[in-house]
């Protein structure tokens, strides 16, 4: 959902923006895209070979490639020609940053490595190492596929009873997290690396999740911490990320500490919302674009503490759940949201389709 809203962030710094995605994806439907490339879906011709072709017949013509989502990243990190990807991707394509950014239980690592407060973790193989994390845990536990995302590959766990289920639910090739379930509240912060250095970033609680507490937030609530900072000094310079992604945390009110979850290789939800913290990720990435240095260091938020409904993500809770009240809230003026009023089409798209997003693409942006 994220990528839906880019093009007009960017294209209001300045960028002259392009995508490519499979056909009928939801980003494509922005009124701010110079162009639109399509592609067929197809088993026989995957998306990094479409690209692929597409950089080689303009060399040069991009200054900037973002990757759109998880499945995109991990299908171009798995290709053994990596050269075409030097110039662009967001880590060093053939360096352990990819690893990294992409797998929770490489992540568990980097974490202790470079001084991360996160969970009580361990990574397991099998269920016998499961068993024995949980033995040397304390119940609930959080348990989580290496790989995975939107919260398809998370299950809590609060009683041995239940962890061989869970097992089973997640087993595979992959290794599993077994993690200590940390109370507090959960959030996220976007973030713009400009070569590893933060240059903005915005943070808030995700008030409610939906449909699952680990699934996408649908209510937001905007934050500040002290300790966001050295967090994004910190994972910016060992990865050397550059462009926008981020990162999920909890917030523990009883010692005012950040416990940081996981690492998100992508554009993350809350891009759009920057104004409210007087960021600004479109002239941001611009003056990137231009060799400057602009940091962008978020402020108070202008809305204080009250709660901004996601479009169409909350919306689709409310009708879902017969939710009279939340229905209410979508009457103009009656909450605070962030529907998409200047992009008819895919306003309409959204309401059609509350759970559509983009399952693969990229946003290329051509020189100004």
């Amino acid at each position: 959902m994220a990528v839906c809203r880019l093009p007009k962030i960017l294209a209001r710094a300045g960028c002259r923006v392009n995508l490519l995605s499979f056909e009928g994806s939801l980003a494509s439907s922005s009124r701010h895209l110079v162009r639109h490339v399509s592609i067929a879906k197809s088993e026989n011709s995957p998306f990094a070979q479409e690209l692929c072709a597409h950089l080689e017949d303009r060399p040069y013509f991009y200054q900037w490639i973002i990757i759109g989502d998880d499945v995109t990243f991990y299908e171009l990190a798995a290709q053994a020609d990596k050269s075409w990807l030097k110039e662009w991707f967001p880590v060093e394509p053939g360096s352990d940053a990819v690893e990294l950014c992409s797998s929770k239980a490489s992540f568990v690592g980097l974490c202790d490595e470079i001084g991360i407060s996160i969970p009580r973790s361990r990574v397991c193989h099998n269920l016998v190492q499961v068993r024995d994390a949980a033995d040397a845990f304390v119940y609930p536990l959080v348990l989580k596929k290496a790989y995975g995302c939107a919260g398809k590959a998370v299950r809590r766990v609060d009683s041995a009873h239940n962890l061989e289920p869970a097992y089973c639910e997640l087993a595979g090739e992959q290794p599993l997290v077994v993690q200590q379930f940390v109370d507090g509240l959960v959030g996220s912060t976007a973030v713009l690396f400009d070569r590893g250095t933060p240059a903005a970033w915005i943070s808030a609680y995700k008030h409610l999740s939906w449909p699952t507490p680990f699934s996408p937030s649908c209510q937001r609530r905007f934050m500040l911490h002290d300790d966001i900072p050295s967090i994004c000094q910190k994972l910016g310079k060992r990865l050397g990320f550059h462009g926008l992604c981020g990162f999920d945390w909890i917030h523990r009110p009883q010692d005012d500490s950040l416990c940081v979850l996981e690492f998100n290789m992508r554009p993350t939800p809350l891009l759009h919302l920057g104004h409210h913290c007087a960021v600004d990720f479109g002239y941001g990435a611009r003056a990137m674009l231009d060799g400057h240095s602009l940091l962008q260091p978020p402020q108070k938020a202008d809305i204080n503490d009250r709660i901004l409904y996601m479009f169409p993500q909350d919306l689709y809770r409310s009708l879902a759940e017969v939710d009279w009240r939340g229905l209410l809230r979508w009457f103009p003026g009656a909450a605070l949201h962030d529907i998409p009023w200047d992009e008819p089409r895919m306003m309409a798209r959204m309401l059609w389709n509350c759970r559509g997003h983009m399952k693969n693409g990229v946003l290329g942006l051509l020189p100004s």
